[in-house]
């Protein structure tokens, strides 16, 4: 899910249109999405308007790059 998804379900399928952290998320989603506010904000933003909410946040593992094993040479064993 990326910011627009996020701002999408805020604004068309949240059950609680009037929170507080609703707004926040909202206007930071917006904000990171014209590139204003980084996106792990706004992902903090809509993570704590789910807590808000009373919806249960399934957190995906991030998308930091693996460190790449170094190459043996040919011939070397592993053990």
């Amino acid at each position: 899910m990326g910011v627009y998804d996020a701002l999408d379900f805020l604004e068309n399928e949240w059950p609680l249109r009037h929170g507080e952290r609703h707004e926040r998320a909202v206007k930071t989603c917006r904000g990171a999405l014209n590139r204003v506010v980084p996106a792990v904000i706004a992902r903090e933003a809509f993570l704590t308007a789910c807590l808000e909410a009373g919806m249960p946040a399934v957190l995906a593992p991030s998308r930091i790059a693996q460190k790449k094993q170094p190459m043996r040479p040919a011939g070397a064993l592993s053990l």
